[in-house]
């Protein structure tokens, strides 16, 4: 959290874990907000989730599933983890709030170039940012449940103007919230026009973030691009004079709180 700027990292623990059995469940859900809703049910009954990542139309329709409604419908995949037997009772209460909300389980299959592809991104940024006038950047910020489905909805309509394509999804999912995730996709002229709509992109989503209850930031820190609005924050400021505190001569480096 503190990103170097209050301390170095000199050693790591490594903490290995008993590998338990796994199933995996594919499902479409009429819109974002269904999908938000099974999510919400599964956590908050403390069902044994390992994965549970739903995306956007857009996304969905980049894995290849066939939806009835290609603009409304989204993919849902979840893991649930544990012994047979525990499992067995979680897949019920999945199946039912999936059928609940007007959903319908998929074939094992059916998700598969998303659950084979899930970590394949060691040079993603790079290689869709290398042509001129391109640009490709993700955002991610935290909201509540009690909002997260207007901000998702939010998020869709007005972030979806500014960019050439947008893919959303819900992950990280907790008992008071989730994570909602962005990847767009910008094509312009040069990459001075890119950068500066890309800026536009960030500036929106933060506004909305900030507008329905969430977190500017989520897993990814703050970085550059969220600095400005962290330094003037209440959080930011006490980060400041902590800093001050415990490294007066600034030897410590970091990009958060250069604004």
């Amino acid at each position: 959290g503190a990103e170097g700027s209050l301390a170095v990292i000199t050693a790591a623990s490594l903490a290995v874990a008993r590998l338990v059995p796994e199933v995996r469940l594919n499902s479409l859900v009429p819109d974002f907000g269904a999908g938000l809703e099974v999510q919400r049910e599964l956590i908050q009954r403390t069902a044994p989730v390992g994965v549970s990542r739903l995306l956007n139309p857009a996304e969905t329709a980049a894995m290849g599933v066939d939806a009835p409604d290609s603009a409304s419908t989204c993919l849902l995949v979840l893991s649930l983890v544990g012994e047979p037997e525990v499992t067995g009772i979680a897949q019920r209460l999945a199946a039912d709030a999936i059928a609940g909300t007007g959903g319908t389980l998929l074939e094992p299959g059916a998700a598969d170039r998303w659950w084979d592809n899930r970590h394949a991104g060691p040079e993603l940024i790079e290689d869709l940012n290398r042509d001129p006038g391109a640009f490709f950047d993700t955002i991610e910020v935290g909201v509540p449940w009690r909002s997260a489905a207007g901000l998702a909805d939010a998020l869709q309509s007005e972030v979806g103007e500014l960019v050439d394509r947008l893919w959303m999804h819900s992950s990280h999912v907790y008992s008071t919230g989730t994570g909602l995730y962005l990847a767009f996709w910008i094509d312009s002229t040069d990459d001075g026009t890119a950068c500066s709509r890309g800026r536009a992109v960030w500036e929106r989503a933060m506004d909305l973030a900030d507008r329905h209850g969430g977190t500017i930031g989520h897993h990814h820190g703050i970085g550059a691009a969220r600095s400005a609005r962290y330094i003037s924050s209440i959080e930011g400021q006490l980060h400041q004079s902590v800093k001050r505190a415990l490294d007066p001569e600034g030897i410590l480096a970091a990009r958060l709180l250069d604004g």
